[in-house]
């Protein structure tokens, strides 16, 4: 029921169609000339895409590709059971993984679900290739986002080991921003499994990367961010590509929740110039969801004072607790799943 209940609430979403009105030129005024691509799905009817509309490099974003396929095939019970013992040669010395530093004794043992969380919040890359190789393949993965989730204009050939040994192979992982933003939209409103559940309760934590990416576009909001960054290798002139992050937003309204994905990937920028740029784009998305809520809230039937709910009602209490349910329940689950491993 707890799994029924969260997967409930994720799926909901608005059904009324509305514009966002001068948010595409607002975004084109902002990107210039730059190689930047941006798409955005709201729950209210809308699919903007502005900028370079064609593929860019996927980067670390792929891994929420790989953890959405691994949720179509691997049962929850898996996720938070199954032993996998990490030997010495796994954890490659030439990348970036948080789970290799913290290590103290090789080999050792963990979950699925643990290597999930090094993935999708720390970007681990020792942990994305274990999961490629003990749970899921490359060519799976490809496979199961292509197939199941009906998802086109992307492509994932190579795993973090293979790129790092010839960085020239990271362009074989692309998507278009709309392609990823499609990707992440249908499996937050629409993949109900509990192992999805799980999935998005482990993007639910705090994560110490890409703050000043999406969700510093919305910092002092009420809104709650799900996303996936991604940043490829520098060039000799210090630019990098790609610089990503792909996001689901969740934000409360007069009537609950509503929600929105949100795509930017760049290339050829520096890197502090491309965050400041996807924390704008985030900025402008938001202000132009939240404004056009406000004129739906504005042109819905008044209703008289008297009328409204008093608080600590029943019809209140239904009005303002569905989102703190949600968030309660997501965060309890993660979290006795992996501190009781």
């Amino acid at each position: 029921m707890r799994f029924l209940i969260i997967s409930a609430l994720l799926a909901m979403s608005l059904s009324c169609h509305a514009a966002l009105p001068g948010l595409s030129d607002s975004i084109k005024n902002v990107i210039g000339t730059r190689n930047v691509g941006v798409a955005v799905i709201s729950s209210n009817g809308d699919t903007i895409e502005v900028g370079e509309c064609g593929a860019f490099e996927l980067a670390s974003v792929m891994k929420f590709h790989q953890a959405a396929a691994l949720s179509r095939v691997v049962g929850f019970d898996t996720l938070i059971h199954k032993n996998i013992v990490v030997e010495k040669e796994d954890l490659r010395p030439d990348t970036w993984s948080p789970m290799r530093a913290k290590a103290t004794v090789v080999p050792f043992e963990t979950v699925p679900a643990e290597l999930l969380d090094y993935t999708l919040n720390l970007s681990d890359n020792n942990a994305a290739d274990i999961l490629f190789d003990r749970l899921l393949s490359i060519e799976k993965t490809d496979s199961i986002i292509r197939n199941d989730y009906g998802v086109g204009d992307f492509s994932i050939r190579y795993n973090e080991k293979e790129m790092h040994s010839d960085p020239a192979l990271s362009k074989s992982n692309y998507s278009t921003p709309l392609s990823a933003a499609g990707l992440i939209y249908r499996f937050f409103t629409a993949d109900t499994t509990e192992s999805a559940t799980m999935i998005k309760a482990i993007m639910a934590r705090e994560s110490p990367f890409g703050k000043e990416r999406i969700p510093s576009g919305m910092a002092t909001s009420a809104a709650k961010v799900f996303h996936k960054t991604g940043t490829g290798f520098m060039s000799p002139d210090s630019t990098v590509t790609p610089v990503n992050d792909l996001a689901f937003v969740s934000y409360p309204t007069g009537r609950g929740y509503a929600c929105y994905s949100l795509a930017v990937f760049t290339g050829g920028m520096h890197k502090e110039e491309a965050e400041k740029l996807i924390a704008e784009i985030s900025r402008l998305v938001y202000e132009a969801v939240i404004i056009n809520e406000s004129r739906r809230m504005n042109a819905m039937t008044y209703v008289p004072a008297g009328n409204k709910p008093r608080a600590g009602s029943k019809a209140a209490e239904e009005k303002y607790t569905w989102g703190d349910l949600l968030f309660d329940t997501i965060f309890t689950v993660v979290d006795e799943c992996l501190n009781n491993k």
